[in-house]
């Protein structure tokens, strides 16, 4: 299974399995999608997934690890009514909610999976245009984690033993022999 399958498996199933996620959205409120459903009945929603990756350099061991940057978001959508709700005290409810499942989660769960695990911000929104006005709370987090590259034909980490012999050189008419060791 990818790593960000495995990521997203893992935090679905323990948003889904908190007690603060289901008493804010009815089972099977969380998933690991980025599309918000269109039938308001389908809302609210929790969803998660991942925005791209990024190499952020490479470990010098054998076999070669990169460390690789990823950003999980986790969304919580919910249907909105102007000069009804849920409002503002609805979303900050929800972020609180949310919050502190993935505080558990984060020391219970994530450390198998990933190396860091950083807050990066939440944005909150409320769209009241269309047939379907939403609010939405997006929160957004740095992980990094590692990816080993699969293993070359040729390990470039093995350290040569070789002989270096300038011979009879001159300043004018340089020469080296390298000689390699036949493995």
């Amino acid at each position: 299974m990818h790593r960000r399958r495995a990521i997203r498996n893992a935090v679905v199933a323990a948003l889904s399995a908190a007690p603060e996620i289901l008493a804010l959205v009815p089972a099977p409120g969380v998933e690991s999608s980025r599309v918000i459903p269109l039938d308001p009945a389908a809302l609210p929603r929790v969803l998660v997934y991942l925005r791209g990756e990024k190499v952020d350099g490479y470990l010098t061991t054998s076999p070669r690890e990169y460390k690789v940057q990823a950003e999980l978001v986790i969304e919580y959508v919910s249907t909105f009514l102007p000069g009804s709700g849920p409002g503002e005290d609805a979303l900050d409810a929800a972020a609180e909610a949310l919050e502190i499942a993935i505080d558990r989660m984060e020391t219970d769960l994530l450390e198998d999976l990933v190396r860091e695990f950083e807050y990066l911000g939440t944005d909150v929104a409320i769209d009241e245009r269309g047939e379907r006005p939403t609010c939405s709370l997006v929160m957004r987090y740095q992980l990094e984690l590692g990816r080993v590259v699969a293993p070359l034909i040729v390990d470039d980490f093995i350290t040569a033993a070789i002989e270096h012999d300038v011979g009879d050189a001159t300043a004018d008419n340089p020469k080296d022999v390298v000689t390699l060791p036949i493995v």
